[in-house]
């Protein structure tokens, strides 16, 4: 707490000790006038509201003024706030708006300043109420230029549109004029029906003044898209009945068999193409290294001596690849020959020939 907040609630305490203003502001009119005041009788409480407690709140009156010398703001508080539950009264009331004060709820304490004028109207005694009415304007007067002001506005707000401070709504009515607000950071926001929502963010320091001008924007919605034409089935015409296929258009032609031996005999050729060449690599390595694969250097390095050897098994590899695929190929040309021999006596038989004078095919069948 600062040097000039402890003076000023010594002042208050020496105030409320100093007035004796009778049952208003003190205990009975003894030398420590602290407790609270009595004020006039007060009629029978309604059955809906809660019973008045004054001994209870004089007791609490007086530990929060105990609590106060010892500095100790969070218990003060919480028994002048008690003591004013079971019974208002203007001492009371005054240490609840310091204590406002003192915890930055500015705005807090001018309330309470200002309802504790009112009740001090109640006062018995012309001395006593004229002294606390004059302690009430020179704090009020002192405790106005501080608090902050905040002015919020909606350009062109639109229908339904809600204005919210710290989470609390702002009457629209509201909108444009400085607001008193308690210093620190205040969220605001803007919304409304089919526009987004706008947030800003104020840190007020106290007697600061602050503006927040939103603008809403409206959230574009597609226009509703029509549904698709449902499709109309499309009739195709019957395809045409293709024409009955030639012999060697089934399945066992035997132009099949004979290309399947054919291609047999190119991997044949394939196969033999690389065991020659493997072959003669094999002597090429034996010429250079000896039958033993031992290469001296200065004829073949070890570089050229395994690029050789990969060459070898290479084509040792594919060689037996080929023979193998060449085989299987020509067994299979012979089984679809052996089937188009036993087909329909119909059947168009399409034999390809070859010759050293040149190629043609034999075309003949069963009637």
């Amino acid at each position: 707490m600062s040097i000039s907040e402890r003076h000023r609630g010594k002042t208050l305490a020496r105030w409320l000790t100093a007035t004796a203003v009778g049952a208003a502001l003190a205990i009975g009119g003894g030398a420590r006038c602290r407790a609270q005041d009595a004020g006039p009788p007060e009629p029978a409480p309604a059955p809906s509201a809660p019973a008045r407690d004054p001994a209870a709140a004089r007791a609490l009156f007086l530990e929060g003024l105990s609590a106060l010398e010892a500095n100790d703001w969070a218990t003060a508080c919480a028994k002048f706030d008690a003591s004013m539950s079971l019974n208002p009264a203007v001492s009371a009331l005054l240490n609840v708006a310091k204590c406002r004060e003192h915890d930055g709820k500015l705005t807090d304490a001018l309330a309470a300043y200002q309802n504790a004028s009112i009740l001090n109207k109640d006062t018995a005694g012309a001395k006593q109420k004229s002294e606390a009415a004059e302690f009430i304007d020179k704090a009020i007067a002192a405790l106005e230029p501080r608090i902050p002001k905040l002015r919020i506005m909606v350009t062109d707000p639109p229908p339904n549109v809600i204005i919210r401070r710290d989470g609390a709504t702002v009457p629209l009515a509201a909108a444009g004029e400085l607001l008193p607000t308690n210093p620190g950071r205040h969220e605001i926001t803007v919304e409304a029906p089919g526009f987004l929502a706008q947030r800003y963010v104020v840190v007020l320091a106290e007697g600061g003044r602050a503006e927040v001008e939103a603008a809403l924007t409206k959230i574009d919605v597609p226009a509703p898209v029509a549904p698709p034409e449902p499709v109309k089935p499309v009739v195709t015409p019957a395809a045409a009945k293709p024409p009955e296929p030639t012999r060697c258009e089934q399945p066992s032609c035997n132009c099949s068999g004979w290309l399947a031996i054919a291609g047999g005999l190119l991997l044949w050729g394939g196969g033999t193409a690389f065991a020659i060449d493997a072959k003669a690599t094999q002597s090429d390595i034996v010429a250079k290294c000896g039958s033993e694969g031992k290469c001296d250097t200065s004829v073949l390095d070890q570089t050229e001596a395994d690029a050789l050897n990969g060459r070898k098994y290479r084509d040792i590899g594919l060689a037996i690849a080929l023979f193998a695929t060449g085989a299987a190929a020509a067994t299979t040309g012979t089984v679809l020959l052996i089937r188009g021999r036993t087909a329909s006596a119909t059947a168009i038989n399409i034999v390809p020939w070859a010759a050293p004078g040149g190629i043609g095919a034999l075309a003949g069948g069963r009637f």
